[in-house]
């Protein structure tokens, strides 16, 4: 089934990401991380939702929100690069998406529970990927990347946040 990309799978930038995720199953490994930030966010007082750690970084709200946005923009783009997509796929300015969310006027855990629902969805797409997929590749954000590194990207980006939250926000 899955195994990790390749260097020349993806752009340099993703490269933290991807060697980040733990060997073994792409969808055990998904479905941890699942778990794990469910009980991170859950772990947040009420109060503290719109906690920054310092006065340029986004509220705890914000990066959860990030987190769903970017998962379901690689989502997408995973499902376009496995079914092999010919058209360039664009890039995101992480912090308009962040600005525009309005993650503000959410509860964590209207945010918490609309990643469930996008992990669930994401971990189906990974599972209905058949094997001659895993190695295409498209074109994101003007760099070549193959399906493979695109769901690495995926496991990778939650694993660096989820992070970020425990040790910056929460202090553990």
């Amino acid at each position: 089934m899955f195994t990790r990309p390749e260097a020349n799978e993806y752009a340099s930038f993703y490269e933290g990401y991807i060697r980040s995720v733990p060997e073994g199953d792409l969808l055990v490994i998904l479905k941890e991380q699942q778990d794990e930030l469910v009980r991170v966010l859950k772990s947040v007082p009420q109060d503290k939702e719109d906690h920054r750690y310092a006065a340029d970084k986004w509220t705890i709200k914000q990066v959860a929100g990030h987190i769903v946005d970017t998962e379901r923009i690689m989502g997408y783009r995973l499902l376009c690069v496995s079914r092999g997509e010919s058209q360039s796929l664009p890039g995101f300015d992480q912090d308009s998406y962040a600005a525009a969310g309005g993650h503000e006027g959410r509860t964590l855990a209207d945010i918490t529970e609309e990643f469930v629902t996008l992990r669930q969805s994401t971990i189906s797409l990974i599972r209905g990927i058949p094997e001659s997929a895993w190695t295409r590749t498209g074109v994101m954000n003007s760099k070549n990347v193959s399906a493979r590194a695109i769901a690495c990207v995926i496991a990778g980006h939650e694993l660096h946040h989820r992070v970020i939250l425990e040790k910056q926000y929460l202090g553990k």
